[in-house]
């Protein structure tokens, strides 16, 4: 990642933008981008620790509209510590959204199951249900996980992994914010 020119960069916000115009000449690239660096964390206290983690990322976004009988908008992104390799992919996967957008059908409010795309699922994910399993949330009784432990709080086909070792893991850091080396932890089991 680090070792990509700002001219390099260019050129990847090129591909995105073309790729999703190559899909329909209806669309529009209406935003995204695409970034890269490295960042230094260390954390340090009064008794002695310090411990630091050198890290290198990129992400890459596109915004699309199709401009159609009814305008609707596509978003697709990626982000990760190694080298994007499918930037086309992105503008593509973003186009083709938008275009499904085309000719939504009116159902009658009823309850029916529903199925989330990856992309829904991981931001309920991450907006929702991981907040509410901090430790420190948790043990004060301010979530809804709050002194459930061994109890079925979930779907039994269902576990949640934290593995800040994952090899190239958005995040993978080999301390936590107070310097503690990282360990996988299962947060729900089954």
């Amino acid at each position: 990642v680090l070792d990509l020119t700002p001219e390099e960069g260019t050129d990847i916000v090129r591909y995105l933008v073309d790729s999703a115009l190559e899909v329909h000449a209806n669309i529009l690239a209406t935003g995204g981008g695409f970034s890269y660096g490295e960042e230094q964390i260390v954390v340090m206290n009064s008794r002695g620790l310090e411990v630091s983690e050198h890290l290198s990322a990129n992400s890459a976004s596109i915004h699309s509209v199709y401009n159609g009988n009814d305008p609707s908008s596509g978003y697709e992104f990626d982000s990760s510590h190694c080298k994007l390799t499918d930037i086309q992919e992105i503008g593509r996967k973003s186009a083709e959204l938008a275009m499904m957008g085309q000719n939504p059908k009116k159902i009658d409010s009823k309850k029916v199951p529903v199925v989330f795309k990856p992309e829904a699922f991981t931001n309920l994910m991450e907006f929702i249900t991981i907040p509410a399993l901090y430790g420190i949330k948790a043990e004060k009784g301010e979530t809804v996980y709050s002194g459930k432990i061994n109890e079925v709080i979930m779907d039994p086909s269902i576990s949640i992994v934290d593995d800040p070792s994952m090899p190239n893991g958005v995040n993978a850091m080999k301390m936590d914010d107070e310097g503690i080396p990282s360990t996988c932890l299962e947060l729900v089991t089954d």
